[in-house]
């Protein structure tokens, strides 16, 4: 979550919902100075994931920071359910298994999968630390059954989002990039050094500069997308049909986001 333009706007980064895109951006604009970023501790949660706080956990652990953005234009993006689902699979290869997602071998794609289901069940309110990328886009958006949020965008209208999140806030920003993207790169070898490169260009260019530089390496060493993880996924009936009753609201919002949005 990010807290812009003098506290008039806020951006609700929904996990595997392309947020980084956006929040690489506008990071330096928080006025909340980044206390909603990383990985961070806290009392009664543990070790959380601070960029993605849902907004009833907001409410009741942060109650003064909730006061502030329920009066400001509040934005966020939403995705497709099982391409998201297909994404958060990916991350959690690439996080936490030596092996990039579009190598990874089916055992291991349905070994993740097991996990974040046995995980959904026994955390119905929300996923445990390192798996929020399975949580409901919904947990984001709306609250005690209401709409929170006012602007919510579909992934496709990306660009429109950024734009009018950068007109709101007076500020210049790319609205053709995209960031922490699913890619297969073409040399399985080459996937650690070039990740390592990434880190350490992200942290000394520029980041108009760092993002064009990455935006050419990527066209040229991957390809986009994890195609095993999507069969996994998409080729499992069963595992699809848990899809759809489980992010059922999700469905929902996403659908009706795109339908107003193609208005």
């Amino acid at each position: 979550m990010l807290l812009l333009g003098d506290g008039k706007v806020t951006f609700f980064h929904i996990p595997k919902c392309a947020g980084s895109t956006l929040r690489d951006q506008l990071e330096n604009y928080d006025s909340l100075d980044g206390q909603f970023s990383r990985r961070k501790e806290h009392p009664e949660l543990g070790r959380y994931e601070a960029a993605h706080v849902p907004l009833f956990r907001l409410r009741k652990y942060w109650p003064e920071v909730f006061e502030k953005v329920a009066t400001t234009s509040k934005y966020a993006v939403v995705r497709d359910p099982v391409a998201r689902f297909c994404s958060a699979i990916s991350q959690n290869i690439r996080e936490n298994h030596d092996v990039s997602p579009g190598h990874a071998p089916k055992e291991l794609i349905e070994g993740v999968i097991a996990t974040a289901r046995e995980d959904i069940a026994k955390n119905p309110e929300f996923p445990a630390f390192g798996l929020s990328h399975f949580c409901h886009q919904t947990d984001f958006i709306d609250l005690d059954g209401e709409r929170f949020v006012d602007s919510v965008y579909p992934l496709e209208e990306l660009p429109t989002m950024i734009r009018d999140i950068g007109d709101a806030i007076g500020v210049k920003l790319m609205d053709d990039i995209a960031a922490n993207k699913t890619v297969t790169f073409k040399n399985e070898g080459l996937a650690g050094p070039l990740t390592k490169l990434k880190d350490i260009s992200k942290n000394v260019l520029p980041f108009p500069v760092y993002t064009r530089a990455r935006e050419a390496a990527m066209k040229v060493f991957t390809k986009p997308g994890s195609e095993n993880v999507q069969d996994t996924v998409r080729g499992s009936a069963e595992l699809m049909a848990f899809i759809r009753e489980h992010y059922a609201g999700d469905f929902a919002v996403y659908e009706e986001s795109r339908a107003k949005h193609a208005a």
